[in-house]
């Protein structure tokens, strides 16, 4: 069964997300302070973790951070009530997978919720290895890596890179990537892409020379000869 982790400090809305999430036929755990809620996150194999913010304790932006930095991908839905644009580049900066603003349609949040874990088990058949230069992406356990040394991404981040190495030398527009990666059901724009080949090219000096922009389209992906970057 599919597990949720929701970190929520609001007792109605987490017994209303809980609720709504096992009535369709996901496994749930619950916690409402934030330290409990990463040591279970750290510890434990879950799907998907939805999280506020403002949890007491250890807030929700330490448990983002902790998580990319322990290199684990589970995708993260945002909660918050700060609806601002710079709220929402940071949590994406941070490695989020999508962000929700408080007060918010349960059906949108459970279709948002869906539409990541369908991406992120979209490539259950495919074949394992996906090979490019020096590039190798495993498919099954979503590591990149590079001459033997991994690069730590989140969940997005590396369906868009396996995306564009599938397209080698396609110019993938941006709408072909917000609907490959979020699907029609995430309210999210093409901004949002950019901020991600951003965080992707920032990882790995590498990866920066194959993406290349082709202005007012999109992204392709290059082979140039590699160097591997001193660490």
């Amino acid at each position: 069964m599919t597990s949720i982790l929701i970190i929520e400090f609001d007792p109605v809305i987490g017994r209303m997300l809980q609720d709504g999430f096992e009535s369709e036929g996901f496994q749930i755990i619950r916690f409402r302070d934030g330290q409990n809620g990463l040591e279970y996150a750290l510890h434990n194999h879950i799907d998907l973790i939805v999280l506020n913010l403002m949890v007491p304790g250890v807030d929700g932006w330490h448990i983002l951070r902790k998580l990319r930095q322990e290199a684990r991908t589970t995708p993260v839905i945002i909660l918050s009530a700060q609806d601002a644009e710079r709220e929402k580049i940071r949590a994406f900066n941070e490695g989020c997978d999508d962000f929700v603003a408080i007060p918010f349609s349960l059906h949108e949040l459970f279709g948002r919720a869906k539409a990541i874990l369908r991406r992120v088990g979209s490539d259950q058949n495919a074949p394992r290895l996906l090979k490019s230069g020096g590039f190798t992406l495993d498919l099954q356990t979503q590591q990149a890596v590079l001459e033997g040394s991994e690069i730590n991404l989140t969940k997005s981040e590396f369906m868009i890179l396996a995306l564009l190495i599938r397209s080698e030398g396609e110019v993938v527009r941006r709408y072909r990537i917000l609907d490959e990666i979020w699907g029609e059901e995430v309210d999210v724009t093409t901004r949002t892409v950019d901020m991600h080949i951003h965080r992707i090219r920032s990882k790995w000096q590498a990866i920066g020379k194959c993406i290349i922009t082709v202005y007012q389209k999109g992204y392709k992906w290059e082979q140039p000869v590699i160097d591997i970057p001193s660490r």
